[in-house]
């Protein structure tokens, strides 16, 4: 991987100030740090979204689809 594309994808989700020039150099504590923070962002969007008056009546899948479409809008 260019270095340049590991420095975005550390920004993406403010990991790079926690990973080290020895661990950039790897690589896959970065990626460990994203996918560690992607997962807390998940969590915390789904627990907003059932605070959402009428969201926990919405059939499961349909519930998943909106998830899953609004997630990354309400990540940036």
């Amino acid at each position: 991987m260019l270095e340049a594309d590991f420095s975005a994808v550390c920004c993406l989700l403010q990991v790079e100030d926690s990973v080290s020039d020895s661990e950039a150099l790897e690589g896959d504590s970065c990626w460990q740090k994203f996918q560690e923070r992607f997962n807390e962002i998940v969590r915390d969007v789904v627990r907003f979204a059932k605070f959402i008056p009428g969201f926990s009546e919405l059939d499961l899948n349909d519930q998943i689809s909106l998830l899953k479409g609004a997630g990354f809008e309400v990540t940036r």
